[in-house]
């Protein structure tokens, strides 16, 4: 099953007879915490990214479907806020970006709101990256998006899945 909200905390009292309502709440719960919302998405190798634009990633795993493909962001099912892990990781081929290229997580109602950002690191190498992981509160129809700031890159060609993003929740 997909597609749930995360369960509420229950609010039972010792000797409390179990209904059909409980067996079901009890049941959903599992099943939303065998199968919680989960996004990863991948960018093509040698793909040219603009600054301070979402990565148009390909969604490779989306058991909610929230990713937006035109808007290039993932959308925080309904009854699903909480927290998550977000994980950024970019890898650029022989032409290397600007030196202070920055990695940034996205979110709110807008998806313009800077969640995290990786710092700058001191010096580039060609065939080199940088990755973010971060934990991240979103509400219910928050747009997370992954970008870089002060400089874009060109994907690197030696694998297909050295630049991702991915996103799991965690709790409520």
């Amino acid at each position: 099953m997909s597609g749930l909200p995360a369960p509420t905390i229950a609010t039972d009292f010792v000797q409390q007879v179990m209904t059909a309502g409980g067996l079901n709440a009890f049941g959903q719960a599992l099943s939303f915490f065998a199968n919680p919302p989960h996004f990863k998405g991948l960018l093509g190798t040698g793909v040219a990214t603009a600054v301070a634009t979402n990565l148009a990633l390909s969604s490779t795993e989306d058991n909610y479907s929230g990713w937006d493909a035109t808007n290039h962001w993932w959308v925080v099912p309904a009854g699903c806020a909480g927290l998550y892990l977000a994980n950024f990781q970019v890898k650029w081929g022989t032409t290397q970006p600007v030196a202070n290229i920055v990695l940034a997580i996205l979110g709110g109602a807008s998806g313009t709101t800077v969640l995290a950002h990786s710092p700058a690191p001191a010096a580039l190498a060609n065939n080199s990256g940088l990755s973010l992981s971060h934990w991240i509160r979103v509400a219910a129809g928050d747009k997370i998006g992954f970008q870089t700031a002060n400089g874009g890159f060109t994907s690197s060609a030696d694998t297909v899945d050295s630049t991702f993003a991915d996103l799991g929740f965690y709790s409520v």
